[in-house]
């Protein structure tokens, strides 16, 4: 299992929960804050959007942070292949090598899937919640070794 690398995964829930909480406040707080030099030019129809949007935002953003792991890890783990040039390829590449089972493949495949419909604004894809694509993507990273991740 890799601590190390879901620390990166775990930084983002924290970006994520210290935005909703901030947007919660100000939401909560709108009639007395939309005066305050920081609120200057903000809507509070901007301000609904932006929290309705931001569980998605995050996931997206999780993903991102998922991929630039496995995109650092690849040469470590694959040293004799080139790396992916895609997400799918460096998924199914380390998840051969890691034997990762075809389920928890499935579930990191759903998060792509959604991430890929937030990024290009195609709503075709299921929407993932912040906390199901933050657990399926840490069961992922746990296939992989500690001692298999390069010290940085």
């Amino acid at each position: 299992m890799s601590y190390r690398l879901i620390e990166g995964l775990k930084n983002v829930r924290g970006e994520y929960e210290a935005a909703h909480a901030a947007m919660a406040y100000v939401l909560q707080g709108w009639a007395r804050l939309h005066t305050e030099q920081a609120m200057s030019g903000q809507t509070l129809t901007a301000l609904r959007s932006a929290v309705s949007n931001l569980e998605a935002t995050y996931t997206a953003r999780l993903f991102a942070e998922f991929e630039a792991i496995l995109r650092a890890q690849y040469p470590h783990s694959r040293p004799k292949r080139s790396i992916p040039r895609n997400s799918d390829g460096l998924i199914n590449g380390l998840g051969s090598h890691y034997k990762v089972q075809p389920d928890d493949l499935q579930k990191v495949g759903k998060v792509r899937e959604f991430r890929h419909s937030v990024a290009h604004a195609d709503p075709g894809a299921e929407p993932v919640p912040f906390v199901d694509a933050l657990s399926w993507l840490c069961v992922y990273l746990n296939y992989i070794s500690d001692q298999d991740v390069p010290k940085r």
